[in-house]
């Protein structure tokens, strides 16, 4: 009778340490997620203020896109009509803003702090998972695609070759703001070149690669958008 009661007490002994290590068990973890969760929102909002500043710089690049394509237009225009739409002056003046260069350069550092933490995958919202995933990924991929090209092509291949050919001196204006501007200063009209086919499929292409970064920047800014909604209803 004596070894049942004993028994009895160790048995009970034992399961309340159980209990008590289990519970210090579900405490630890439930402090956990709560921390965890906290980092996450922390990241969140500071990834929504990061995103909504790139905001800003994609509508500046789609503004600058759209003159580029409004004064390409304009000067082939102006071949097509033998010269006679622009003077030489206002060609080069013309040439000089459509700055084909001025590309995307999106904050990606706490995105990529979200990914190194686990953070994303506490989000609970898929459809925001999936958006964030094709801001940093898929239009990460194509914008650094067409900019690459943009810059091999556009700024090392055809500038060179265009400055060069109208002997035209340059000046970057504008160094406070987000991007600068590009002045001639002094140049001589060349006008067999500038009816050449050379020149002629430079600025065919130079439209081609504005349209297409265009285009890429407007579905870049609804992802944006979408994107900045849907963290603030994760936050809520």
């Amino acid at each position: 009778m004596r070894y049942s009661k004993g028994y009895k007490s160790y048995l009970i002994e034992g399961v309340i340490v159980f209990l008590s290590v289990l519970f210090s068990f579900y405490i630890t973890g439930l402090n956990k997620i709560r921390k965890d969760e906290l980092s996450k929102n922390i990241s969140l909002k500071a990834l929504s203020n990061t995103m909504i500043n790139d905001t800003l710089q994609i509508r500046e690049i789609i503004k600058n896109k759209e003159l580029c394509i409004s004064n390409l237009e304009l000067i082939i225009k102006d071949i097509d009509n033998k010269h006679k739409l622009l003077t030489d002056d206002v060609f080069f003046e013309t040439y000089a803003q459509t700055n084909i260069g001025q590309t995307f350069m999106p904050r990606k550092g706490i995105f990529n702090q979200l990914i190194s933490t686990g953070g994303l995958e506490l989000i609970k919202s898929n459809e925001l998972k999936s958006h964030l995933i094709e801001i940093f990924n898929h239009l990460k991929e194509r914008n650094e695609s067409i900019s690459r090209i943009i810059d091999e092509v556009v700024y090392i291949e055809y500038r060179p070759i265009i400055y060069s050919k109208f002997r035209a001196r340059i000046k970057q204006t504008g160094k406070e703001e987000i991007y600068g501007k590009t002045k001639i200063t002094n140049a001589v009209f060349n006008e067999s070149f500038y009816y050449s086919n050379d020149f002629y499929e430079i600025l065919n292409s130079s439209l081609g690669y504005s349209v297409a970064y265009k285009n890429l920047m407007h579905s870049m800014l609804q992802e944006y958008k979408k994107s900045i909604d849907l963290i603030r209803n994760e936050l809520n």
